[in-house]
């Protein structure tokens, strides 16, 4: 099946509502069934094997893996992951992966804001220092995402690339970087 990525008006401003009351949180192991039905609304498939794929990742702890939620009051609304990782033939390092944002309320700057909280988590963290880049990954075709990450600074260092248990489908898949040079 054909991935379809969300609808985007690239010069269309975000909502004129602001988002109130947004909380970005660290997902627990309680919330990881309502994550699993939002990645599975969006990719149209059973949420049984994202559900696994999540307890497995939120068991490697924080030097590995990091997921994040967003709730508007009760609701979830957003689901988003900072991970390490050693991909064949790519950077090792920490990437931005997993931004998932409920239909119903994109294009309201969730995205931005949970996308601005990973950062912030990553340079906050004591091993900063030492991380000189950012990673993140994204089809050609998905211009919704890319233009998100440009507004923060990444950008393109690599075409036609390949990563494991992901399909660019109708593009290529083109890694990014944002240089971190120890700013906070």
């Amino acid at each position: 099946m054909t991935k379809k990525f969300v609808r985007y008006i690239p010069d269309r401003p975000v909502d004129a509502v602001p988002v109130v009351g947004l909380k970005i949180e660290e997902a627990t192991c309680d919330d990881l069934a309502a994550v699993a039905d939002l990645i599975a609304q969006r990719e149209r498939n059973d949420r049984e094997s994202h559900l696994q794929h999540l307890t497995v990742q939120i068991a490697e702890g924080a030097d590995s893996c990091q997921i994040f939620i967003a709730r508007l009051e009760q609701e979830l609304v957003a689901y988003a992951r900072i991970s390490r990782h050693q991909y064949p033939d790519l950077p090792v390092g920490w990437y931005l992966t997993g931004l998932v944002i409920a239909p119903d309320q994109q294009r309201r700057g969730i995205g931005r804001a949970v996308t601005e909280h990973r950062i912030h988590w990553l340079r906050s963290r004591s091993v900063f220092g030492k991380i000189d880049q950012l990673y993140y990954f994204a089809s050609s075709r998905n211009d919704a995402s890319r233009d998100l990450h440009s507004h923060f600074g990444f950008t393109e260092i690599e075409r036609n690339i390949s990563v494991p248990g992901c399909t660019f489908e109708d593009g290529i898949g083109i890694l990014y970087s944002l240089p971190l040079n120890g700013r906070h």
